[in-house]
């Protein structure tokens, strides 16, 4: 029997692949946050999250979360693959920052996402899950057309995620969903452009 006050053993390995989002830096650590609650006590959470990642950039570290014998992988990235693709000057700063080879694309997305999930699949036993997108920016109907399309990409590369899911039989969180429901319920702002300030402001932390 476990003794009284003693820590609980951890029996499960869970790796959390993604970007900012994930590395909690600058935003919400919601990796912190489970690992903090009681209920969580048998589980260990690694972060393997890199500020700016697009889903080509994780695929060429997925070693480490390999190397790291994982129990569940979470795999949450397309952030910064739509990011490039709306935004032409975000665009020429991740070709440098992050050695981007292609042309960003839905099906560039699609391959590398896919091919994460191959490797994981056959160089670890681990359980996979895909997490879906929150959007940028509050207004579901927007007019603007930096808005209108963030909303299109989103639901786009949503869809991308969960088709992947459900093709390898992977677990899917449905994190769109969930907060794309929230925002027609009671929209806000539209996000109309895209400051360089807090990118600035991860990579420093970052590096």
């Amino acid at each position: 029997a476990e003794a009284k006050g003693a820590e609980a053993p951890i029996d499960m390995t869970i790796a959390c692949l993604g970007a900012s989002i994930t590395r909690g830096q600058g935003t919400f650590d919601w990796i912190s946050e489970l690992s903090s609650r009681p209920q969580n006590r048998g589980f260990s959470f690694l972060n393997f999250g890199v500020g700016g990642d697009p889903a080509y950039a994780a695929l060429r570290r997925l070693r480490p979360v390999v190397n790291a014998h994982p129990d569940v992988v979470l795999v949450a990235l397309g952030w910064n693959d739509i990011v490039v693709l709306v935004f032409p000057n975000v665009r020429r700063y991740f070709e440098i920052w992050k050695r981007l080879p292609r042309q960003p694309s839905p099906e560039w997305f699609r391959e590398s996402t896919e091919e994460i999930v191959y490797q994981i699949n056959t160089q670890t036993l681990a359980r996979i899950g895909l997490i879906s997108l929150s959007q940028m920016g509050e207004d579901p109907e927007s007019t603007d057309p930096v808005q209108h399309e963030l909303n299109l990409r989103f639901a786009e590369y949503s869809r991308i995620i969960k088709q992947i899911a459900d093709e390898n039989g992977l677990g899917y969180i449905p994190f769109y969903e969930a907060m794309h429901d929230q925002i027609v319920s009671c929209p806000g702002k539209a996000f109309t452009c895209f400051r360089f300030l807090p990118m600035y402001r991860n990579a420093f932390r970052q590096y």
